[in-house]
């Protein structure tokens, strides 16, 4: 079961603090908290860079007695953070925590449900934890019409004119942007050339496994988008891509661009950036 809810640092410490006590000999891993052991996250982000280095993925694994000390205190934080409870070698919770405020939950414990809903969270009748709402339009594809690399361009081009975004496309991969929550920066004056894009589509058609178009963010001129083709049929089921299948996708509401020159700025923009690369990598199709 999911379920999804809204509330301040205070009732997220209180629900958990409650979870602790009820699987009191269970195992917590935390992925990404804003601060751990340190009363702000710049204290943590300081050690992290001088201990773990730039690109550590936090992750710390915490009995239920050790997550309540600190959730008694204000020795730790959470912004983007997932929290994972095992109990008796099985997961029982999954926590996602976006912007601090926003909490979903995949529950595998009845004992666990009443819990979640006394704090306000509502059932999603959802599979998966995290989706985004976009815009879709697919591309008709078989063997005997397969649509050229420029017709298909003009297709998504012409698409992205209906959904109100620049029709000028910058293909972009995740080496080339730094993604903060909502916010997306592009190296300015970076970007996958047209021609590789042609390649990878081709290969992708070769392949049969279908292929996907996508917006990240745009700003004024530019819509800064990605190509993406299954590695095998596990990831295009995943995907919901298959034999015959080109996607177009536009998030509703694009997230706002900014372009940033390579420098001292973008290095400290890249260093805040560590705890949202899992969620870089879902807009990419990467994970």
């Amino acid at each position: 079961m999911i379920f999804e809810g809204r509330f301040d640092l205070e009732s997220c410490k209180g629900l958990l603090n409650d979870l602790c006590l009820m699987f009191s000999t269970g195992e917590w891993e935390v992925f990404g908290p804003s601060h751990m052991g340190f009363e702000s996250e710049q204290q943590f982000d300081a050690h992290r860079i001088r201990v773990l280095g730039h690109d550590a993925d936090q992750a710390f694994l915490l009995s239920s007695d050790e997550l309540s000390d600190f959730l008694r205190g204000d020795l730790i934080g959470f912004d983007w953070t997932d929290l994972r409870l095992v109990h008796e070698t099985r997961e029982i919770l999954y926590l996602q925590i976006i912007d601090v405020a926003v909490w979903l939950a995949r529950v595998d414990h009845a004992q666990i449900v009443p819990i979640v809903e006394s704090y306000g969270l509502v059932d999603k009748g959802a599979q998966c934890l995290r989706s985004e709402e976009y815009h879709r339009a697919d591309v008709s594809m078989d063997a005997q019409n397969v649509p050229d690399f420029a017709e298909t361009l003009a297709s998504f081009r012409h698409f992205l004119e209906q959904q109100g975004v620049p029709r000028n496309i910058v293909w972009v991969s995740p080496e080339q942007t730094i993604y903060l929550s909502r916010e997306w920066k592009v190296f300015e004056g970076e970007g996958i050339a047209e021609s590789t894009v042609s390649a990878l589509y081709q290969a992708a058609w070769a392949a049969d496994l279908g292929m996907q178009l996508g917006v990240l963010c745009a700003d004024d001129d530019n819509s800064y988008c990605y190509f993406y083709a299954p590695a095998d049929s596990v990831d295009a089921e995943y995907t919901l891509l298959g034999s015959g299948c080109i996607k177009l996708m536009v998030p509703v509401g694009v997230p706002r661009a900014s372009t940033i020159e390579r420098g001292w700025l973008a290095r400290w923009y890249q260093l805040k950036e560590w705890k949202f690369k899992k969620w870089k990598n879902g807009h990419f199709l990467l994970s």
